[in-house]
């Protein structure tokens, strides 16, 4: 009964893989493993999903902690690669705070904006 119903929503969902945003709220009973699944779907759906009391197994338990250090590797690169992009903006930051010990936020505000600061990509 389970593999019909997994084929039904695959239909329906295929049916409307032309939409740009679906959105809705289900409630389903209580089960480790439909909990499982929905953390893996809500993972690779594009924005924000939510969701509440979920069931924790060691499964999904790994697919969390999966999930979270995902994010911050990715959160990791791209500060990385904004510092990088930016060296000589930071060098010439760290200049100013030789020369001055200070700098006031119009000061960093000048050199933000006149050496065009590359902000990072999402990754």
């Amino acid at each position: 009964m389970e593999k019909s119903f997994v084929r039904e929503i695959w239909r329906k969902a295929t049916k409307l893989s032309s939409l740009k945003t679906i959105s809705g709220e289900v409630t389903i009973l209580g089960d480790k493993s439909i909990s499982h699944r929905c953390i893996i779907l809500g993972s690779l759906a594009e924005g924000e999903s939510s969701f509440e009391n979920i069931l924790i197994s060691g499964d999904t338990a790994a697919t969390i902690d999966a999930e979270v250090s995902d994010l911050v590797d990715n959160a990791y690169k791209r500060a990385t690669k904004a510092l990088e992009d930016n060296r000589s903006v930071l060098n010439e930051l760290a200049e100013m705070l030789i020369e001055k010990e200070t700098v006031d936020s119009e000061d960093l505000q000048e050199l933000l904006i006149k050496r065009e600061v590359k902000v990072a990509e999402y990754i």
